[in-house]
């Protein structure tokens, strides 16, 4: 066995560090201050060099996936999540919700599962939610749309894409044994539109042009299935992921299908992997002026910041 002198390492790097002058020596240096950050060692590394800055940024930026894939970890991956699913299979009743998604799949999920995984996008699919059918109204609405807006402005390698919620009457059977078909009640219909298709079109997209070798979804739904199934028949080199959205002890079941066509599934999320990855309470606004705040009340639970269907 080899004893590393990490002090030594350091120092070594204090000196080499400044006359290096392409990316090449670069790589060999943050590949040295990974190793000197094994666990049980305490140091600080100062410097003022903007460039060894960025390069030291764990967890996020192009730099640090660019040593994993120097040393091994190079499957392109990338991230397909439900964003309605997400919320009300593990979200809605925690006070989690200001939650970075590319550190929670990048570092907590995906990096401990599939370690040779290189995170490239995560993709979060929802809808703008309607004031007049949230719990809290107008406040739940300007709530969501400052949590996309900070989650833009804190990661530059998530992308939301939007469906849209559709509303209207309708006049459903009600509930009684036997049914009867003359027996109706009026109601409000409300219905999330586009996601699953949303899903299904980019998900196949990024296979069919090569922008990735590994999918991970993040779904309860058995809607994402067919487009599973075509990309294991006509893609077998892609690999596929699955991360169920709900608590470890749930009575709610994992789809079986959905697990069924994936390489490797995890049908839980904690509460101390959200915990850990919660975005800053202020976050920056890309052009310098003002932040974005967590909303007050997303510091507590059983609050409700999408749509329901209330009186």
């Amino acid at each position: 066995m080899v004893a590393i002198n990490y002090s030594i390492i350091l120092a070594f790097l204090s000196i080499y560090y400044p006359i290096i002058q392409n990316d090449e020596g670069k790589i060999l240096s943050i590949i040295l201050i990974l190793v000197a950050r094994m666990p049980c060692k305490n140091y600080t590394i100062s410097t003022t060099d903007p460039s060894l800055v960025d390069y030291c940024r764990l967890g996020r930026g192009s730099h640090l996936r660019v040593v994993f894939s120097f040393i091994g970890k190079g499957m392109r991956t990338i991230v397909y999540i439900d964003g309605f699913n997400f919320y009300y299979g593990r979200l809605k009743i925690t006070s989690y919700k200001w939650l970075d998604l590319f550190k929670l799949f990048d570092e907590q999920l995906i990096g401990t599962i599939a370690p040779e995984s290189e995170l490239l996008t995560v993709k979060f699919f929802t809808a703008d939610i309607k004031a007049k059918f949230s719990t809290l109204g107008k406040t739940s609405e300007t709530a969501q749309k400052i949590y996309h807006n900070a989650l833009l402005a804190y990661t530059g390698n998530v992308e939301i894409i939007k469906g849209y919620y559709s509303v209207e009457r309708s006049k459903p059977l009600r509930y009684k044994t036997p049914p009867d078909k003359s027996d109706t009640v009026e109601a409000w219909k409300l219905e999330e539109k586009q996601t699953d298709v949303n899903m299904a079109l980019s998900l196949y997209h990024d296979v069919v042009t090569n922008s990735c070798d590994q999918v991970v979804i993040c779904t309860n739904d058995t809607d994402l299935v067919p487009a599973l199934k075509l990309i294991k028949e006509h893609h077998e080199h892609i690999k596929i992921g699955s991360i169920i959205p709900r608590p470890k002890l749930s009575s709610r079941p994992a789809s079986q299908s959905i697990v069924d066509l994936s390489d490797w599934s995890r049908r839980y999320i904690t509460d101390s992997e959200l915990a850990v990855c919660q975005l800053p309470d202020t976050v920056l606004k890309p052009n310098g002026r003002g932040v974005y705040r967590k909303p007050d009340h997303w510091n507590a639970s059983l609050e409700e910041s999408f749509p329901t269907i209330d009186n």
